[in-house]
């Protein structure tokens, strides 16, 4: 259910449900979550390099999701450095998962000794 309140939240943001379609999955990502996204690609150059790119967006008061992926200068990695990148990002995940996990467990601790 709460994934269709979330298609109802975005097509009221952008202007209607006609206005849904397309766009960058980033830009949605950082919608939903309020922060900043990452996108890495292999370089086009052909070097086997990764890439790191930011969300950018444009100043367009009838189009909210005008953006685009700009390159990070000097945010290159090789492939065994990007795939540390990601185990770091993923610890942090799961660590924001763990004190999300705790606090509910501790709001639900609290409610069941108020007899809420």
């Amino acid at each position: 259910m709460w994934v269709l309140l979330l298609e109802k939240a975005f097509a009221k943001l952008v202007g209607g449900y006609n206005k849904l379609e397309g766009g960058l999955p980033a830009w949605a990502l950082e919608t939903m979550t309020g922060d900043k996204v990452a996108h890495y690609s292999v370089d086009a150059k052909g070097s086997g390099k990764w890439q790191k790119s930011i969300l950018v967006h444009l100043e367009d008061a009838t189009n909210l999701r005008k953006c685009g992926l700009h390159p990070v200068q000097g945010e290159v990695y090789s492939t065994p450095d990007f795939f540390d990148i990601l185990v770091a990002y993923c610890a942090q995940v799961r660590s924001s998962m763990a004190s999300v996990a705790a606090l509910t467990s501790l709001s639900c601790a609290l409610n069941n000794s108020l007899d809420l």
